[in-house]
């Protein structure tokens, strides 16, 4: 049998990590090794309480993860030693938490999924104008490769860090990618560039 890849979810209880968690907890060469969430009556809890169609597919419980209280520090430090202790990391935590995470696990060996925005755009001074505020690692921007398949299949699967794309901007990028294709539209190649 092939090695399952150690997986894990920080932010398992948002629309995002929901649905990841649905699909790697039934997926065949996963081994989910933990999953978080922000709230406190559901540390310890298994996680079909919280998602009562995953009961009977696994015994995982949520480890309560919240670095911004110190009050938490311990559990928030058993979970950054199980994200570098996974073959990868999904982050499905809001735009602006993923950044100080992704800081901290930076250099091992997990790969890290942000399915944010904090790391879409690769210009330090488009981040500034888009989101209104400096971004807290920009040398970081660079490293992550946008994660959409259809355009980016060889450098997803050789990145160590992928930024997720939104839900609109997949959409539009999909359907406007097959003009750059045409002479007419040419101008429109510098953006998928």
């Amino acid at each position: 049998m092939a090695t399952r890849i150690k997986a894990g979810i920080i932010g398992a209880t948002g629309y995002t990590g929901d649905i990841l968690l649905e699909v790697l907890v039934r997926h065949p060469h996963v081994e989910l090794q933990f999953v978080t969430t922000r709230q406190p009556n559901l540390a310890g809890e298994y996680v079909h309480r919280e998602h009562p169609n995953l009961l009977g597919f696994t015994d995982l419980k949520f480890t309560l993860y919240e670095p911004s209280n110190p009050a938490f520090s311990e559990t928030t430090e058993t979970v950054m030693k199980q994200a570098r202790d996974s073959d990868v990391t999904f982050l499905c935590v809001p735009s602006g938490a993923s950044a100080s995470i992704t800081k901290d696990l930076v250099g091992h060996n997990t790969k890290l999924i942000d399915t944010s925005a904090d790391f879409r755009l690769k210009d330090p001074a488009s981040y500034r104008e888009f989101y209104g505020r400096d971004h807290p690692i920009p040398h970081l921007l660079k490293e992550h490769v946008y994660g959409l398949p259809e355009l980016h299949r060889e450098e997803i699967r050789k990145a160590n860090y992928v930024a997720c794309p939104g839900c609109n901007a997949t959409a539009m990028i999909l359907a406007a990618y097959p003009l750059t294709k045409l002479d007419s539209f040419s101008g429109l190649r510098m953006v998928f560039d």
